[in-house]
């Protein structure tokens, strides 16, 4: 039996992606140990650095994109688009099936964008294209902040690269559900009562539960209901780049698309 938990961008779980890894515009300091701690984070500063701050700080213009950066960038998209399409996994391994003019480094990065997701690419142009930087721009900029809006152009500038991540991809794109015959669709904002009825389905106690509380929430200063406050005061250009990304999940998932039209 397949199941698929919805947690793409939407009005209702955006939210909790820019209060987990964009900390809800609290500066990036704060991200300690006793803050992994308390929410269950996993993840290192200096990788959070390379895969979200560091080039939220490029896509907003505070740190310049260097030439090699975007090259490495643009290399590893291109050795991700070949593997994704000459590949087989044997033993749990992608193994390349047709010859190639790549580099091994462009072709490992391929490989780990198939596997971890095209991120990867991200981290690792971030990662040697800075490297001789990394500690002066941590100096000057391991305390920034960004805003939602800030969040949200990240979004649209890694989608133009063709390194969007795998936390705010389309469920369209990652689970291919007009393919695949799931049997349980689970709303991400209505997951605890969908999740009920999916465990008793298959056999759970009643009294199973399922914690869905988002532990970045009340750590921030965020205190609204819902997500939809973010949203508020948006360029209108932003929302449609927003939207245009996520259309097929608005319409194959029941979502209102023009939920934000009354926004100012």
């Amino acid at each position: 039996m397949s199941t698929i938990k919805r947690a793409t961008i939407t009005p209702t779980s955006s939210g909790s992606q820019t209060r987990d890894k964009f900390l809800d515009g609290a500066p990036v300091g704060v991200y300690d140990a006793a803050w992994r701690t308390r929410t269950g984070s996993r993840t290192s500063w200096l990788d959070r650095w390379h895969v979200f701050w560091l080039p939220a700080l490029i896509s907003s213009g505070r740190v310049a994109p260097t030439e090699e950066f975007l090259r490495l960038v643009r290399r590893d998209v291109q050795a991700f688009e070949f593997v994704s399409e000459n590949h087989v996994v044997k033993d749990d391994r992608v193994v390349v099936t047709k010859k190639h003019h790549f580099a091994e480094e462009g072709i490992s990065a391929g490989l780990s964008m198939i596997a971890k997701g095209r991120q990867f690419g991200l981290f690792d142009a971030t990662v040697v294209a800075y490297s001789s930087l990394n500690e002066s721009l941590v100096a000057k900029y391991g305390n920034s902040s960004f805003t939602f809006r800030e969040f949200l152009e990240f979004i649209v500038w890694s989608r133009d690269l063709g390194v969007l991540d795998g936390h705010w991809s389309p469920i369209a794109e990652l689970c291919a559900p007009c393919e695949k015959d799931y049997q349980y669709i689970l709303h991400l904002e209505t997951v605890e009562e969908e999740a009920g009825v999916l465990l008793r389905d298959v056999g759970y106690p009643e009294e199973f539960r399922i914690e869905t509380k988002h532990r970045t929430k009340g750590l921030t200063r965020t205190v609204h209901p819902d997500d939809l406050h973010y949203y508020k005061g948006l360029p209108k250009r932003l929302l449609k780049e927003i939207l245009h990304i996520y259309e097929f999940d608005f319409d194959i998932f029941g979502y209102n698309a023009h939920i934000t039209e009354d926004f100012d």
